[in-house]
């Protein structure tokens, strides 16, 4: 299978069962349909212009679909500065993710500086922590608001959710060290410290993160 070949299946895996190839790629790279046609059915090559737009229309990785390697094309996270930026964080994360289970047999790594956000996502205390700690961190901006006064939109909890069930179904591997347990205890002690979080809440995180870590120790006693 030539290279075309494999960005013209890699494209019709995103489209519709009823929509036209042809009028799909003509409408992407604002060519004809006849121009069109002739691609598709490579009686004329795709310029290297031509291949980038369609990649980056579609989401699609080069290195992925060219090399048959496991790398990927690393792209610059957008800013967080809102929950609404956060919900489209999870949103695109998922669908970043997800490509990994087109393609049996690849491997993601995670290096973990804190503890995986996947481990959080589920409507605990600590989940909802995470999320506090995170606003306030990437915003740039210190938020005086208390952890307690903090809410969050049931949207932004259905986009992590989604997240976390696509992250369970590809195989991972991932790298923890001293740093990925004592940032999480940081952070809550910074937060107690500051009073933006209460002393009842403080212990009640460290109790989840202590469920946490029991349940990562036996998975991976258990996968050993």
């Amino acid at each position: 299978m030539n290279n075309q070949d494999i960005l013209l299946k890699a494209i019709r895996k995103h489209l519709e069962k009823s929509a036209s190839l042809i009028e799909e790629i003509a409408a992407v790279l604002n060519i004809s349909y006849d121009a069109s046609h002739r691609r598709v059915s490579q009686k004329s090559k795709f310029s290297i212009e031509e291949t980038i737009a369609l990649c980056r229309h579609y989401s699609l990785s080069m290195d992925m679909l060219f090399t048959g390697s496991n790398k990927v094309i690393v792209e610059k996270t957008a800013e967080i500065h809102s929950l609404a930026d956060m919900e489209n964080y999870f949103r695109q994360s998922a669908e970043n993710i997800s490509i990994f289970l087109e393609y049996p047999g690849a491997k993601m790594y995670y290096s973990a500086k804190d503890i995986p956000l996947f481990y959080t996502i589920g409507g605990t205390l600590l989940s909802k922590f995470k999320l506090y700690v995170w606003l306030n961190l990437l915003a740039g901006t210190q938020n005086q608001d208390t952890f307690e006064n903090f809410t969050v939109d049931q949207s932004l909890l259905q986009h992590s959710q989604k997240l976390k069930t696509v992250y369970e179904n590809v195989e991972v591997n991932e790298i923890w060290n001293d740093t990925t347990i004592n940032s999480s205890l940081q952070q809550i002690y910074y937060f107690f410290q500051s009073g933006l979080l209460s002393l009842a809440n403080a212990r009640l995180l460290c109790t989840d993160l202590k469920a946490i870590l029991k349940s990562a120790e036996d998975r991976c006693c258990k996968e050993g």
